[in-house]
């Protein structure tokens, strides 16, 4: 699928609640690189990311975490690539070790 067909498909009568930054076709998703460099000091987009896209989900009161809108595809053995359905960001995660 190419990028332009995938912007297509998220976008066109969407109808989940809180899908509020769509990507347009005329804007291009941007590519953050690989995320193994990130510990200390993650790109602005990604943090952007987090608070905008994501919500936080408690099921119990000592746990919880985020439910974020994303797409996994496995490029390699050890190597995938994760977009963002609202945002249009997308990033590679290295788990060779």
């Amino acid at each position: 699928m190419s990028m332009k067909s995938f912007k297509r498909f998220f976008n066109e009568d969407c109808g989940r609640p809180g899908c509020e930054h769509p990507v347009s076709d005329e804007e291009e998703i941007k590519n953050l690189g690989y995320s193994n460099g990130w510990y200390d000091n993650p790109p602005a987009e990604y943090i952007a990311h987090k608070e905008n896209c994501c919500e936080r989900v408690t099921p119990r009161p000592d746990y919880s975490y985020l439910k974020c809108p994303e797409v996994t595809t496995n490029i390699g053995r050890n190597l995938e690539e994760i977009t963002c359905n609202n945002c249009g960001i997308k990033w590679k995660v290295d788990s060779s070790g």
